[in-house]
């Protein structure tokens, strides 16, 4: 079976499963922060907590993490029943390579225009990705200090 057909199955089968395995697989990638950490695409990236859930029936990530190119607290809301991301390396898993592309294209990049349309929330998290986010969105592009721009 071709990843996005297993993909596909396993949403419909069970959605809270499926956001639950990708939520599960990122701190395997992702590592909580360890200041002997040194080497991969993702170094400095720490990460603070992330969760899979449900909303409105279908499967949602929230990843809240720190990057090194910015000061403040960052959060990543992203729906997992899209097919958006690009398949990298090897692993067979849907869930790991779903895993595998959120570190790499999103975390652990910059965030570019993103940084213009940042929600803030009540504990600090700036948050950006797929709407709706959570926080208080009439502060919308009122970023902290240390921008998260690419340079």
């Amino acid at each position: 079976m071709e990843p996005l057909d297993e993909q596909q199955r396993r949403i419909e089968h069970s959605p809270q499963q499926w956001a639950s395995e990708v939520a599960n697989a990122i701190p395997t990638l992702l590592p909580a922060w360890d200041s002997t950490l040194t080497a991969g695409t993702h170094q400095g990236v720490q990460l603070l907590g992330v969760h899979g859930t449900l909303e409105a029936g279908r499967p949602v990530l929230h990843v809240v993490y720190r990057h090194p190119w910015w000061t403040f607290t960052t959060g990543l809301r992203h729906w997992l029943d899209t097919r958006d991301h690009p398949r990298l390396g090897e692993d067979p898993d849907p869930a790991q390579q779903l895993a595998i592309a959120l570190v790499h294209t999103d975390i652990s990049e910059p965030l570019g225009t993103y940084a213009d349309t940042l929600v803030p929330d009540a504990d600090g998290t700036s948050w950006w990705g797929d709407e709706p986010l959570p926080g208080e969105h009439h502060r919308r592009g009122q970023r902290p200090s240390g921008d998260g721009a690419s340079t």
